[in-house]
């Protein structure tokens, strides 16, 4: 069993922050905000670990506190024209289960993954008619599959998904990706040949409706998500693994002297 309370503090990104206003589009402009605070986010969990033979289950309830959310805030000018920044606007709460498995399949293949249910509140602040209170329940769910196809020749797949969540202004649609890899271990173990490709089947985009004073907003955004990448990686001097055997022999050679 394990007991476990953090307090983390996250800072706004640049583009938040960026007081200079885009007008690519100018129907809809954007613009940061310097004054921004950071968030402020305290945890606790209460996590119970198992271990099996060729399994190990970890299950964890957890409550967390932010406050200061930053927060993308759109509002409808009297022009007809809508105008994007972030604000810290709200807090929240959340609490749930989470659940980590590892699994030894066989001997070649290992799996592992992830589910989280978790209840989320949204508190506005009073001061802003279109931040309001409001709770959902949500879920995530993460599966890595990772096989050995043969000596020094590994592969992994990825499924990744998130079920619809609230965000103060609306809510960000379900969303889903896969990413699939594979590695070649080269010159008896010391470099390696790797490729990846993330969101295989080009399914990650963001939807997200946002309700405000007099409008209603539905966006739609893909990134460039398929994207294939190649790597070599090289190991130059001894291998760690190696270097901590030697520190070892040394300490005890020299209790030896005792």
């Amino acid at each position: 069993m394990q007991v476990n309370y953090t307090r983390r503090i996250n800072r706004p990104w640049t583009r938040a922050l960026n007081p200079f206003t885009d007008i690519s589009d100018p129907l809809n402009i954007r613009f940061g905000n310097p004054n921004l605070r950071p968030e402020l986010i305290n945890s606790f969990e209460l996590s119970h670990l198992w271990y099996g033979k060729a399994t190990s289950l970890t299950s964890t309830a957890f409550y967390r506190a932010t406050t200061d959310n930053v927060t993308r805030y759109r509002r409808l000018r009297d022009d007809g024209v809508t105008e994007q920044t972030y604000l810290n606007l709200a807090r929240s709460y959340s609490y749930g289960m989470e659940f980590v498995v590892n699994q030894d399949i066989t001997s070649w293949w290992k799996a592992n993954g992830n589910f989280s249910y978790y209840i989320a509140t949204i508190k506005g602040d009073p001061g802003v008619p279109d931040v309001l209170t409001q709770t959902n329940r949500s879920w995530t769910a993460r599966v890595n599959s990772n096989m050995t196809i043969a000596k020094g020749f590994d592969s992994q797949v990825s499924v990744n998904y998130r079920s619809p969540f609230i965000i103060p202004q609306g809510e960000i649609q379900s969303f889903f990706n896969v990413d699939v890899g594979v590695k070649k271990e080269v010159l008896k173990g010391r470099g390696a040949i790797s490729l990846r490709v993330s969101d295989i089947f080009n399914t990650l985009r963001f939807r997200i409706n946002t309700y405000g004073e007099g409008f209603t907003s539905y966006t739609e955004a893909k990134r460039e998500s398929r994207i294939a990448f190649i790597g070599f990686t090289y190991r130059f001097g001894k291998q760690i693994q190696q270097l901590q055997r030697e520190r070892e022999q040394r300490d005890d050679e020299g209790m030896d002297d005792f």
